[in-house]
């Protein structure tokens, strides 16, 4: 069986619907975990803010009066 680059197509393919299936989930698969990394650099991100908040100095008066 041939080998082509991503995104092009194979030569003489045996399976062409099988190959299609295949580069069809590569991609969303690829997209999926593109998505997922750009989630978890938000996730962090909201996370450093968050406790930037409640470690500044107005957060530690409130608890303190509080």
């Amino acid at each position: 069986m041939d080998v082509a680059p991503p995104g092009l197509p194979v030569q003489n393919d045996p399976f062409p619907a099988l190959t299609r299936w295949a580069n069809e989930f590569r991609r969303l698969r690829r997209l999926g975990a593109e998505a997922f990394r750009a989630g978890a650099k938000h996730s962090q991100m909201r996370l450093k803010c968050v406790e930037k908040r409640h470690t500044s100095g107005l957060d530690l008066k409130e608890m303190a009066e509080g």
